[in-house]
């Protein structure tokens, strides 16, 4: 996918490029380029991720005799795909992926808006009514996705520990949902998460379907108060000795009719720091909507609960200066944070990432979490 004509900005050494179509986008005209405003980017780890764009309103040119640009632009209309990508070196790195779903116009001062969401929203349409007869979880997800290659969707699927077809006593999985929405109940079932995320290049994007993981390459430190060195416009941190929660509770196991307990008592993440232990302050819930199902689905299903609770004890929210830090960051990646103190310095966990660009500026404003204080690690990617 060319870049030419796409060009958006060029932010001392940083470029950002915009795409817009139907199914596979092409450069958005120049002329149109020319008049975008900013760009604002939500990247988030849990629901739908979202973008906005602003343009100046003026009627010039060849497609303004008529309507505004924007406006007579087809490939910008709703329901079409925008794919913002940027550089900070060789490699572009795709910020958003998604479908536009709103335009707003407003002629006094001057302004069209493009707000939208990423590409999970074409899944979350239409309620279907399907039965997956003698296919594993892992193999309805693959029969789920193959209906959306057309948008470059590739498709990451980790078996779970039980992925077996259906026996003639454990009835016919059913659809009674949107593909979105049954997706994410079947991951919820085997402790499992789903995801959609741009990339890895313009007009790809890669569907997750598998258990949480953070042990992926930490991306670029952040770094606070070491003078020259320090990339960070703004870091705040809060710790929340309330924060997690333990489950408690029994399931009748369909297959032995034995009544056997449920309980969790830590978190299984991989450790981002010292303290992942459940604190003396953490709350205990009882665990619901067991009838019929096995003690291994009740257990993963308690234990997700657990481990999504403990993520949240340590929060870090800041504001970086992109062109200075030299990468866009990631949500669901981790990062490396130096100059906080023992205490706070260490891996997070990159649960939100917002991108607001702008001519002449592209700020990355973060939200990051892990389970304790403490660092485990001396040093952390550079």
């Amino acid at each position: 996918m060319s870049a030419l004509g796409g060009l958006a900005f060029r932010i001392m050494g940083a470029r950002v490029a915009v795409w817009a179509g139907k199914f596979v986008p092409g450069p958005v005209p120049m002329s149109v380029i020319e008049s975008l405003e900013d760009i604002e980017v939500v990247d988030k780890d849990h629901g739908r991720s979202g973008f906005q764009i602003s343009f100046r309103a003026e009627r010039r040119g060849i497609l303004g005799v008529l309507d505004y640009p924007q406006l007579a632009l087809r490939t910008l209309s709703p329901g079409n795909r925008i794919i913002i990508a940027a550089w900070l070196g060789v490699k572009p790195a795709v910020v958003m992926d998604g479908i536009i779903t709103h335009l707003d116009l407003d002629p006094v001062n001057k302004r069209v808006t493009l707000t939208g969401e990423d590409l999970a929203v074409v899944m979350d349409r239409d309620e279907q009514l399907v039965h997956h007869t003698g296919l594993t979880p892992s193999w309805i997800v693959l029969k789920i996705l193959a209906a959306y290659a057309r948008y470059g969707i590739i498709a990451k699927i980790i078996p779970p520990r039980v992925n077996k077809v259906p026996g003639p006593h454990d009835g016919c999985p059913t659809q009674h949902a949107t593909d979105l929405v049954y997706l994410e109940r079947l991951a919820e079932t085997c402790g499992y998460i789903f995801y959609l995320e741009p990339g890895p290049a313009p007009g790809a994007a890669t569907a997750y379907w598998g258990p949480p993981q953070r042990t992926a390459l930490p991306q670029p430190a952040l770094k606070a108060d070491l003078g020259g060195q320090s990339n960070l416009t703004s870091i705040a941190f809060r710790t929340d000795a309330m924060a997690t929660t333990g489950v408690t509770g029994s399931v009748k196991d369909p297959q032995t009719h034995m009544t056997i307990p449920v309980k969790t008592i830590r978190s299984t993440r991989v450790p981002m720091s010292k303290g992942e232990l459940l604190g003396t302050l953490s709350r205990t819930i009882r665990l619901g909507g067991v009838e019929g199902e096995s003690w291994s689905a009740a257990m993963a299903r308690a234990q997700a609960h657990t481990d999504r609770s403990t993520d949240d004890v340590v929060t870090a929210q800041g504001e970086l200066d992109t062109v200075r830090y030299g990468a866009v960051l990631r949500a669901r990646g981790t990062v490396g944070i130096q100059g906080a103190g023992y205490r706070h310095d260490g891996n997070y966990y990159i649960k939100r990432v917002t991108h607001k660009i702008k001519r002449g500026s592209y700020t990355q404003s973060f939200t990051l979490t892990r389970g304790g204080s403490g660092s485990l690690t001396p040093v952390v990617r550079p």
